[in-house]
């Protein structure tokens, strides 16, 4: 399963940011479905607290099963205090698995696979 951020969205309210993104799910496995079961997704900030996404019933679920080579285009949104001022996105796995033990992999630290910085 691959995951792509096709864009950020940014509205700032009374109470802080709302980031809104635009995520495109695909598979390049060859045979077989795939999803994101398992996976965390969250907003961080410069003081290390995670941001997880609000519900939206509107919008495909983010764990939704893809075919082989197919995609799903869905979005992930985030309420962020007013305080925050360094955010990046971050995804890695909740559950522990074989690739968990092979050295360099952050799983078994609690360390996300992916981070990006939203600017």
């Amino acid at each position: 399963m691959c995951l792509s951020v096709q864009s950020v969205g940014r509205t700032h309210e009374y109470s802080g940011t709302s980031y809104r993104l635009a995520i495109r799910l695909f598979s390049r496995a060859n045979r077989g479905s795939r999803s994101a079961k398992g996976a965390s997704v969250y907003l961080t900030d410069e003081h290390g607290r995670r941001f997880l996404p609000v519900r939206d019933s509107s919008v495909t679920p983010f764990d939704v099963d893809v075919e082989p080579g197919q995609s799903v285009n869905t979005s992930l949104t985030f309420h962020v205090p007013s305080d925050a001022r360094t955010v990046a996105f971050a995804a890695g796995m909740d559950h522990i698995q074989y690739a968990s033990f092979i050295i360099g992999n952050g799983d078994l630290l609690n360390h996300p696979r992916l981070r990006l910085r939203i600017q």
